[in-house]
Formats: C-alpha cells, structure tokens, sequence
C-alpha cells in the first residue's frame, strides 16, 4: 500500500513529526515500511507500507490515520473538518421495499445543475501518489473516496425529470438511472446535468465467504464518505456557488447492533506483559483505557476489569481477551516492556511425553522409516474443522485434525519425484472441534505410512514382492512391543471421530482399529481404493495414526524388581495336542485371551498352550489345533491325571465360548 505525506498531513496534525520517526513508529507496531521515496512529479514523499494480513481494516487512509494518530498521540484532523464544512447537511429517513432488504445501510444523493470536464490536479496527485492511475473524469473522485475511506461510492448519470418524481423512491430512483464507468462516461455530455451517487453496507449473510474476511466496511466511514463527496462536488462542480444552501442526504439504517464485548482482566494483562522498562510498575488502568480509547474502543470501567466494545471494523481481528492485550503492547509499544527473561535455578525435566515421542523416533528410525513434518494447516473445509480466521491464502484456511492427509499429499508429491518407495512417519498436533460438548483441543499424534513394491524377494532373478498386510501388521506391532504398549485389535469401533475422520482415507473392509480397556485409540488399514487410484500405484499401502496420550496411557513399563525368581521344575513335561471347534465369529484373539486366562487359574500344572493349527470346517464353525505343555514342580504327572486336567480344560474352554456365542 502506497501514500502520500502530503496526504497525511491534510488528515493528522503532524508538524512536530518528520516521516523517519513516522516510519520507525509504523514498523515497530508491525506495519512494515518497505520504501521511503521522494517523487518530484508530484513534489511528495511517498511510503510504500506492507498491511498485515489480520489488518483488512487498514485499507484507507481515514483508519491508517486513525491508527497514526493512536501511536503517535497526535490529533486527526479528518473528522473535525468534514463536520465544520457540511453543517447545511440534512438527512431524511427512507424505506426499502422487500427485494432491498439485503442493506445494512443505504446512503443516497442527488447533484443537480452540474458540469463535469476534469477531475481536480490534487485528486489526481493523492491517486498518482498512490499508485492509482487517474483518469481526468469525475472516476477519479469515486477512486479518491474509496481510497481514503474504504467505501465505494456508485455515481449515476439520471434525468432531472425523474429527480423530481421520485425522490423518495429508491427503487424507481435506480430503475432510470444509468451508472458512470469508464465504457460510458466519455460518451455523456458532462455540461449541465444531474447525477445521483449512491453507497451502501450489505448485511453480513448477504456477503459471500471471501468478501466477509476481506471486505470490511465501516457505517461511519460509509458517512463521512458520504458528506466528503458531497463537498468535492459541490466544490468543484457545482454552478451554483452559494455555499450555504441546503443539501439533502436520503439514507436507510437498520438498527442491527453490530459491536461485540471483551472482557480484558487488568491482573491478565499484567501477567501476560510485566513491568515496564526500568520501572517495576505496571501499566497503569488509565494509561490501557486511553489506548483503547485512541482506537475508537469503547471502554467501561468495572474495577479490575474492562468491559470494552469492539467497533465493527476490528471485530474479525479482536475476538478474545488475549487479542486486547496485543493491541494494547503495540500501541504503547513492544520495546517499552521488560523483556528479561527471570532466572530459573531449578533444574528442568523430561516429561513422559518428550521420552516416550523420543523413543518412538528412536525405534521407527531403526525399522528404516523417515520422519516427516508438515504445515498444520490444511484446505479440507468440513463441519468439524477449525478454521483460520485470516488465511494468508486458500490452501491453508484450516487447522488439521489428522496427520494422514498430508502423509498422503507428500506420498504423491514423491511419485511425481520418481521416489516411490516412500515409508514416513510424523509425529506433530492435530486440532479436534468437539461439536457436541462444543470445546477445542489440540493432540500429539503419531502417523505412520508404510508401503514398499520391492519389500523381500528369495532371488534376484525373481521379481520382488511388495509389503502385505500381516508384515505391515507386524511393524506396528513390532513397535507397541519395543514401547511396552497393551492393546487389542478390534474390527469395530465405537468412537465416532474415528469412523468419521479416517473413513474417506482407509479401505472400507481392510479396516483394524486398536483398542485399551475397551476404547479405539488408534486405527490402522489399507488406503481407500480411490486414494490408491490418485497415486497411480499397484503395490498397497497402509497408513496408521494414533494419539501419544493414548500410548503413555497404554503403556505398562516391566520393573524388573516386580519379578520373583522361581524353582526350575526337575520333572518331565508332556505335550498334549487337543481340538476344538468354535463358531467362526469368534476371533482368534478373543480364544487366545480365554486360554490364557485358563493357564493362569491352573498355572501349577500347565506350563503353557498354543495355537498351532485353525481351519474351518463349515460355513459357520472352524476348528482350533491347541498345544498344550503340563509340567508339576512337585511331581511326575501320570496319563490319568493329565486326562483329568484335559476333560477340565475342554469343559472350560466350552463353556467360555458358548457364553461368547451366545452374547454375540
């Protein structure tokens, strides 16, 4: 953004001010001056200004005054004379018919007996100044007011005839008139006409999504603009010179309350800034309420806290009571506060979290993967997504709640780059906007993506084979293991988050989830087939993402002083294979749990029983080969009695399962 000194002094009192100090004042409240230069054309100074991406509002030179004049403790100059030279200014009240109801305000006026030739050399120069080319017509004036305002006027070409028959009619006003644009303005004879100019304010759910955040609109500037073009063209193109006769303003408002409340604590703010430098004295409330008060805030004094009203062009950068504080340090000024840090002497620590992050990265380095970090922004817009309030641009509108996708995005950004076998991990935050108990909340997660077309082959003359699910399976594993993690594969999850925010991502029946104590805390599977299709590949991959809280939780370390050293035992063991036949919905898994708990209760005879054999028989049931070893530490066991333990041993085992059978 370009302007003019010249400019700025017509608008702030800036005698005792030279544009060094000015640039210097600028930069350190974050509004970088990139070029100061001298134009000799125009005999002006000009600053080249880079706005801040949350600072839509400074668009024109009426609110970059504003905040001038705020910073500098300077007095503006731009209200008082627009008010001392329109006090002949009347307003009358107009109604919109049902199809205008879209209008927040509406604002218009009639210049009759006028005669238009060229814009003024000074409008020319302020547009020139600001890198705006002029046009030597009455645009430029258009372009003059929504620079130094932010408020676009429309100017219209419209018969006197139809001035006087529908004055108070907006909508028969804007059927006849025909809008002034740079096609059609050198064709209309200028000498002697009248002209209808007109601005307005849509209300916020008439204005789309991009224009919301980049669009802002002040009801007050929207006047003063107004009564500013009123006095230019009365000024300059009027041919009736007498100064004080009546002009007439024809305006709708709505009475939509639009200023929104922030409660700043006064012990908050302290807290957050500290002392003052080379005081030990804080920040004075006066001092706060005189800043606020400078920014046009509104202020109500409630003790140790302020009630402060956000006007409305502020109000999509100053949403919470920490945004108050900011604004507060930057005026005053961030080099005004005491940066010293204060001396710790107590030693710090690792948390649980930084050892058990660096032993992930520890153990997945050593398997052979690399470690990721991607931006935490995303563009994915759903109902469940926190969204950026000034998005630098479209890419990046949302904050992730999911490591995954980007896994995904940089695993087609390395096909593109010949480099398809490409096996990460990430370990960073995801955001989570809980709709139903309507908080947000940040996570460390852990993703995995694993798949490689060249995994094993037994030959080299043999083409190779590609990473399967089970060695997939087992990585994972492989991991929770080395970390001491309990957990169980489930096929079924009861946590919806999970279903909802990874189903578009994983295959829809190549799906495992792992549970703690009952509770999804991670999921593991196949990429969908349409993801697979958009990274044109024919090996599978498989991607894995869990919470690292859920993993500490999880995690059981074995201290080794728990354990208690036991006789070996000096009799024989017998090895008996047994056969069982069980429903097919019931899971491995659940079989080896059931014959585990059987081992502990009779832990004095049975060393220990193992899966080595399923096949299924039926539709509906299978057939499990165990292998159980018996072994006493007091005696030889005799065929009678391991008969006995075989017989009690099924008779449980069936029981267990029936109950599971019938549950399911």
């Amino acid at each position: 953004m370009k302007i003019s000194w010249n400019w700025l002094k017509q608008l702030i009192d800036l005698k005792s001010i030279n544009p060094n100090k000015l640039a210097e004042k600028l930069t350190l409240a974050g509004f970088e001056i990139e070029n100061i230069a001298y134009q000799k054309t125009i005999k002006d100074i000009l600053f080249e200004i880079n706005i801040p991406a949350n600072r839509h509002d400074i668009n024109n030179m009426a609110n970059l005054a504003l905040e001038i004049t705020a910073l500098l403790k300077l007095n503006l100059k731009l209200y008082i004379k627009i008010n001392s030279r329109n006090n002949n200014i009347k307003y009358k009240t107009i109604d919109l018919y049902k199809n205008l109801n879209n209008y927040k305000d509406l604002y218009y006026s009639f210049a009759e007996n006028i005669s238009i030739n060229h814009s003024p050399i000074w409008i020319q120069n302020y547009l020139k100044a600001s890198d705006i080319g002029p046009n030597n017509n009455m645009l430029d004036i258009v372009e003059f007011i929504n620079f130094k305002w932010g408020q676009y006027i429309e100017i219209f070409y419209i018969n006197q005839i139809e001035i006087e028959k529908h004055k108070m009619n907006f909508n028969k006003i804007r059927e006849y008139a025909i809008k002034l644009n740079s096609r059609n303005i050198n064709n209309i004879d200028m000498t002697n006409i009248s002209i209808l100019f007109i601005g307005h304010i849509n209300k916020n759910n008439t204005i789309n999504y991009v224009k919301k955040r980049h669009s802002i609109k002040s009801q007050t500037n929207l006047e003063y603009a107004f009564l500013d073009i009123t006095q230019i063209i009365q000024d300059n193109y009027d041919l009736d010179k007498t100064y004080n006769k009546e002009k007439i303003i024809y305006r709708y408002k709505t009475n939509i309350i639009s200023e929104t409340d922030i409660i700043c604590r006064i012990s908050y703010l302290n807290k957050i800034l500290g002392p003052i430098n080379n005081n030990r004295k804080y920040l004075s409330k006066k001092e706060i309420i005189n800043i606020m008060e400078r920014l046009r805030f509104k202020v109500n004094d409630f003790g140790q806290e302020l009630k402060i009203q956000i006007p409305q062009e502020r109000q999509k950068d100053i949403r919470q009571e920490i945004d108050i504080i900011e604004e507060i340090a930057r005026i005053y000024g961030f080099n005004n506060f005491n940066d010293n840090l204060p001396k710790i002497y107590k030693a710090g620590y690792r948390s649980s979290n930084a050892i058990i992050t660096n032993k992930i990265r520890h153990i997945l380095r050593s398997i052979g993967l690399h470690e990721v970090i991607n931006y935490a922004l995303s563009q994915s817009l759903s109902k469940t997504s926190i969204e950026i309030i000034n998005p630098l641009n479209k890419d990046q509108i949302t904050l992730r709640n999911n490591l995954i996708e980007n896994l995904i995005t940089s695993k087609l950004y390395n096909i593109n780059k010949v480099n398809e076998d490409f096996e990460v991990f990430e370990i960073g935050k995801i955001f989570i906007n809980n709709l139903k108990f309507n908080n947000r909340h940040e996570e460390l997660n852990l993703a995995i993506m694993l798949g490689n077309s060249s995994f094993q082959r037994s030959k080299w003359n043999e083409i190779p084979n590609s990473l399967s699910w089970f060695q997939a399976k087992g990585t994972i594993e492989e991991l929770f293991e080395r970390i001491h993690v309990q957990f169980i594969w489930s096929t079924r999850s009861d946590n919806k988050y999970f279903i909802k925010n990874f189903q578009k991502y994983t295959h829809p029946t190549r799906t495992s989830y792992i549970q703690y104590k009952g509770k999804t805390i991670g999921i593991f599977g196949q990429i969908h087939n349409k993801i697979a299709k958009r990274l044109n590949i024919s090996y599978k991959v498989y991607i894995f993402e869990i919470s690292i809280n859920s993993i500490i939780k999880a995690t059981k370390d074995n201290k080794h002083l728990n354990y208690n050293y036991k006789p070996y035992s000096n009799y024989p063991k017998i090895t008996r294979d047994i056969s069982i036949q069980v429903d097919q919905k019931i899971s491995m898994q659940k079989i080896i749990q059931i014959i585990k708990m059987i081992q502990k209760e009779q832990k004095e005879i049975i060393e220990s029983i193992n899966v080595f054999d399923e096949y299924y028989e039926k539709d509906i049931t299978k057939k499990i080969g165990l292998r159980t070893t018996y072994r006493s530490i007091t005696t030889t066991l005799t065929n009678k009695r391991i008969e006995k333990i075989e017989k009690l041993l099924k008779k449980q085992l069936h029981k267990v399962l029936i109950e599971i059978k019938s549950k399911s």
